[in-house]
């Protein structure tokens, strides 16, 4: 069996977010030692925060700014797809065609703690950790009657660096990359003309590469 995939696969997207977050961190840098110094986080602000990562996950924040260099924030993350495949059977017989329909979603909840080596800055660079819980689910139905269902639970770390940039005040824009550990739960049911089927595994990732673009309005 052949399958053919009429989406193309969004692989751009995570070149992006990682060259512009990895390239924009030594641009940091060099402007905190030019010297210009604006009070962009000030103690007790608030801000929303929007953004997406290399994993096509998009995720919404409410952060809490303390003593001018430290931030707390809590991340609610969202994912879904669908994409529909064809596919050709060939046999000794015949050749056919099917389709199949992939679908996913995710949802999780991450805190996150930031610590601004320098805040009195336009350009300031930080380091960043982390922890989450995400649920997802995900489904795969084809035409020839095989059907898989599957629902994980992930409880993750992050550690990194990045930086943000205040073209105004009010509002950031920046980016961070780092790594991110994670411990795994996959539940998958396997269903066919035949027989049906159930398979559980548990998976550990340590020291996946992460990057993330986020933008956060202050009030």
């Amino acid at each position: 069996m052949q399958e053919q995939n009429h989406r193309p696969k969004l692989n751009w997207w995570r070149a992006v977010i990682m060259a512009t977050s990895v390239s924009i961190v030594p641009q940091a840098l060099h402007a905190q030692k030019s010297g210009i110094d604006r009070n962009l986080l000030d103690s007790g602000r608030w801000s929303l925060a929007f953004g997406v990562n290399s994993a096509q996950t998009g995720q919404l924040g409410f952060w809490r700014h303390f003593r001018s260099h430290v931030s707390f924030g809590m991340n609610v993350t969202f994912n879904y797809s669908n994409d529909d495949n064809t596919f050709t059977t060939v046999t000794a017989d015949s050749v056919g065609t099917g389709t199949t329909e992939l679908t996913s979603w995710s949802l999780g909840l991450e805190p996150r703690l930031k610590f601004y080596l320098r805040s009195r800055a336009t350009v300031s660079a930080y380091v960043t950790a982390g922890a989450g819980f995400t649920h997802s689910r995900g489904s795969r139905n084809s035409s020839n009657g095989e059907n898989t269902h599957q629902n994980s639970n992930a409880a993750t770390a992050l550690i990194g660096i990045g930086t943000d940039w205040f073209p105004l005040d009010g509002i950031s824009l920046g980016g961070f990359t780092g790594l991110r550990f994670s411990f795994s739960d996959v539940n998958s049911a396997v269903h066919t003309t035949q027989q049906s089927h159930e398979v559980s595994r548990t998976t550990v990732g340590s020291g996946t590469f992460f990057t993330a673009l986020v933008a956060h309005l202050y009030f």
